[in-house]
């Protein structure tokens, strides 16, 4: 058993299957919400997590500037392998990329998305950060997925401008079309009443203040179940918006909406206000 790095301190265990196989786990407990992420969970929020064997944390790999494109180049030998993996990893980063959008999903610094080494496609974990919560941070995540510049380097010469945005507009084509069943999915939260909303650790996190205010009022604590049923309303209402195409207030197609989300993601002004620890130049 090992620590690993983070907040919570999660621990990887190794455990001998009744098969004989060794299978590798996690361990995590603290102030997430385990249930969001693929967890067999003890409480709601302690839990065993599958470990994603064969895979590479992007910031374990991205040690110089830019490098991507060298992944491919070293683990892929022969050109078809090589096309085909790079293929797959464009299309895999842009569907998760409109899926996290959607869904508002935020703290994608590199050690939260692995890369599988067999597949080249991008796996997310850490999956407590959603319906745009990262905006409640003290340093806010303005930027709707990562696109960063090594992100962007492992697609070739194209960029954002070939397989990428035409994966984009498709994923997103096909959720506008499946948009009610995907609310009918996501408006459950709303109605979770383990699902804590108005005291989620970001919520914490957002009303931490400089000097701590020890003369917090009875009427204050009252209101969390309310503020909670606010801001689930809030989350679902954003959704079913960025489903229609809504963006800064206008109604755009599939094609104006990528444009505008890579753009946004890719914006240095973003970049450079996000959290350091988030690696933007990576």
């Amino acid at each position: 058993m090992r620590v690993m790095n983070g907040i919570n301190a999660p621990k990887v265990v190794e455990c001998y299957g009744s098969d004989g196989k060794i299978y590798r786990q996690l361990a995590k407990s603290g102030n997430d919400d385990l249930r969001q992420d693929a967890v067999v969970p003890f409480t709601p929020s302690a839990g065993v997590i599958e470990w994603v064997d064969g895979t590479l944390p992007l910031g374990e790999y991205l040690i110089g500037r830019p490098v991507m494109h060298h992944f491919f180049l070293e683990r892929f030998l022969q050109p078809a392998d090589w096309f085909e993996k790079r293929l797959a990893y464009a299309r895999s980063v842009a569907a998760s990329s409109m899926v996290g959008y959607i869904v508002g999903l935020g703290d994608r610094h590199s050690m939260n998305i692995l890369v599988d080494q067999a597949t080249a496609e991008v796996v997310h974990i850490d999956l407590g950060v959603a319906f745009e919560q990262g905006l409640m941070l003290k340093t806010p995540e303005r930027v709707p997925f990562r696109l960063t510049r090594d992100i962007i380097d492992g697609m070739g010469v194209t960029g954002v401008e070939g397989v990428f945005r035409k994966c984009c507009e498709e994923t997103l084509s096909v959720m506008r079309t499946n948009k009610e069943a995907l609310l009918t999915i996501i408006e459950v939260f709303i109605h979770d009443p383990l699902y804590k909303w108005a005291l989620s650790p970001l919520k914490a996190l957002q009303r931490q203040k400089e000097t701590e205010d020890d003369m917090e009022t009875s009427w204050e604590d009252s209101q969390d179940e309310y503020e909670g049923n606010k801001d689930a309303a809030r989350a679902l209402m954003r959704v079913k918006q960025k489903l229609d195409g809504y963006e800064d207030g206008e109604m755009r197609s599939v094609h104006g909406q990528v444009q505008q989300l890579i753009q946004d993601a890719i914006d240095p002004e973003r970049l450079c206000h996000m959290f350091p620890g988030w690696g933007a130049w990576l």
